[in-house]
C-alpha cells in the first residue's frame, strides 16, 4: 500500500514590513570589515540573509508533521507533496524525502557565509591535528573548525601541496599554523567561507555564486510533482552534493525481450565548490533497478559570479537586483530543461544509444577489459573487481554488459558520491565512440 503524500515542515523566517505583509528571509552572509564589526544586512533578523537586494516572498501553504505522524497545515513553506511505495528500491539509496526536508531546513539555520580579507585569518591546530581559523571580526574573534574538504581547498588557496599540509597537521602543527598564517598575511584576496555548525566547510573566492540547496529544492520539487506518475527514486545530503533521482514509468523502453528501462531525472548541486548545479537525463532499468546518468542534453550552471565587494571603504556586500533576476530566470530555466531531460525524444534518444552496446561483443579477455575500464577511469581494485563480478555473473560479455556491470555495482558502493559516479560512468560509457570501445572490448 503506497504511503500517504505528505509536506514537509520547511520553515524561514519571518519578518513583518511596514504595510503589514509578511516576507521571507535566507541564509547570512557576513561581511568582516578591517576594523569593524561583522556586518549583516538591514533587514536581516540575524539568522537568514541571502544576496539579494530584499527579500523573497513565497505563497506556498505546507503542513508540519509532529512525531505522531500527523500533518498540520501551515502557512508559506516549500511544498514536499511526493509520493512513495513501499516496493524494493534497489538503486543507491540515500536518506527519506521528509529527512532531506527537515535537514535542509536545520541547515538553514545552522549556516553562515562570510566574506574575510585574508589578513583577518589565522590558523590555529591543536596538538591532535585538529585545524580551526579564527576569523577577528571587529577585535571580537570568532573561533571556527575546518572541515577535511576545507582544508584542502586552503592548501590548494595558497599553493601549499596538500600531502605536506597533511604532513605538517600530524607531525608539526606549530610549522604548519606558522606556514599557512605566513602566506594569509602575504595575500590581499578576499574568501567566502561558507561554515555550517559552526565548522568552517569551504574556502572560496569571493566571486562564489550562492545556489543553495534549499532554494533548489523548494524550486524543482514542485516542478518534479508535475511530471506524469513521478516517483522519487533516491535522495541525499551529502558533505558535498545534494542528489534528487526521480523515475516516471510512463515513458518505457525495451531493450531486449523482458529487459525495460524508465525515463528519469537526477538534479544535483554542491554548495561547497564540488560541482555545478546540473540537469540530467536518467535511464532506470527495471530488471535489475539500475540508475544510468547520460552526460548529453545537461545544464549545468556553474557558481561563479561578480565579486561580492568592493575596495573602497573596506569590504562591501554587491547588491545587485539582476542577482535575484538571474536566479529567477535559471530556475525557470531548470523547470524546463527537466520537462526536456524526460521527454520522449530526449528518453529515446538515449535509450536507443545504450541498446547499441548490445552490438559490440568482448571478444578479449574480459579481465583485461575491467581492467582497461578500471586504468581508463581511476577505479581502485575493489572495484575493479566489482565491476568484473557482475560482468562474469550476468553472463552477457558486451558492451551492454559492461555498462550494466558498472551501474549495477554502484548499489554495492557505500560512499553515495561515489556511487553516483559509477551511475554517471554508465553514461559515459554509452556516448563512446566506436575506436575506444575497441580498444576495451579487444583487450587481451
Amino acid at each position: 500500500m503506497a504511503a500517504p503524500a505528505f509536506s514537509a515542515a520547511l520553515q524561514r523566517i519571518t519578518q513583518q514590513r511596514g504595510d503589514g505583509e509578511k516576507v521571507l528571509v535566507f541564509a547570512p552572509l557576513v561581511v568582516v570589515r578591517p576594523g569593524g564589526a561583522g556586518r549583516r544586512r538591514k533587514d536581516s533578523p540575524g539568522v537568514s540573509v541571502r544576496l539579494i537586494s530584499r527579500p523573497i516572498r513565497t505563497g506556498h501553504r505546507r503542513s508540519v508533521i509532529d512525531p505522531g505522524g500527523d500533518a498540520h497545515p501551515r502557512e508559506r513553506a516549500m511544498p514536499f507533496p511526493l509520493f512513495f511505495t513501499d516496493q524494493e528500491i534497489a538503486m543507491k539509496n540515500g536518506r527519506s524525502l521528509v529527512n532531506l526536508a527537515y535537514e535542509l531546513e536545520r541547515q538553514l539555520h545552522s549556516k553562515k557565509d562570510l566574506i574575510v580579507p585574508s589578513t583577518l585569518m589565522r590558523h590555529v591546530t591543536d596538538d591532535l591535528g585538529a585545524t580551526g581559523l579564527v576569523i577577528n571580526e571587529g577585535g571580537d574573534p570568532a573561533h571556527y573548525g575546518v572541515t577535511p574538504l576545507a582544508r584542502r581547498q586552503l592548501a590548494d588557496k595558497l599553493k601549499i601541496p596538500f600531502a605536506y599540509f597533511e604532513r605538517m597537521r600530524e607531525e608539526q602543527p606549530g610549522l604548519l599554523d606558522s606556514n599557512v598564517n605566513t602566506w594569509l598575511q602575504k595575500e590581499e584576496e578576499r574568501r567566502m567561507l561558507r561554515t555550517l555548525d559552526g565548522q568552517v566547510r569551504a574556502v572560496l573566492s569571493d566571486r562564489y555564486r550562492r545556489l543553495d540547496n534549499f532554494d533548489l529544492a523548494e524550486s524543482v520539487l514542485p516542478i518534479l510533482q508535475q511530471l506524469p506518475e513521478v516517483r522519487i527514486e533516491s535522495v541525499e545530503l551529502t558533505d558535498t552534493k545534494m542528489y534528487l533521482k526521480c523515475i516516471t514509468p510512463r515513458l518505457t523502453y525495451e531493450m531486449a525481450p523482458g529487459d525495460v528501462v524508465q525515463a528519469g531525472v537526477v538534479i544535483s548541486n554542491s554548495e561547497v565548490g564540488q560541482g555545478t548545479l546540473s540537469v540530467q537525463p536518467l535511464l532506470f532499468r527495471l530488471v535489475c533497478s539500475n540508475g544510468l546518468i547520460a552526460i548529453d542534453r545537461a545544464l549545468r550552471k556553474t557558481h561563479v559570479g561578480r565579486a561580492l565587494c568592493t575596495e573602497e571603504d573596506g569590504i562591501q556586500i554587491y547588491q545587485d537586483d539582476t542577482l535575484r533576476a538571474d536566479d529567477k530566470a535559471f530556475f525557470l530555466k531548470v523547470r524546463d530543461v527537466v520537462q526536456a531531460a524526460v521527454s520522449e525524444a530526449t528518453f529515446r534518444q538515449t535509450a536507443q544509444k545504450m541498446q547499441k552496446t548490445l552490438n559490440i561483443p568482448l571478444v578479449g579477455d574480459p579481465v583485461k577489459t575491467v581492467e582497461v575500464l578500471a586504468q581508463r577511469y581511476t577505479l581502485n581494485d575493489n572495484e575493479r573487481t566489482g565491476v568484473l563480478r557482475h560482468l562474469i555473473s550476468a553472463g552477457q560479455l558486451s558492451g551492454y554488459g559492461l555498462v550494466n556491470a558498472v551501474t549495477h555495482y554502484s548499489q554495492e558502493v557505500e560512499d553515495y558520491d561515489r556511487a553516483t559516479e559509477f551511475e554517471a560512468l554508465g553514461g559515459r560509457l554509452i556516448d563512446l565512440p566506436a575506436h575506444e570501445w575497441k580498444g576495451l572490448a579487444e583487450a587481451a
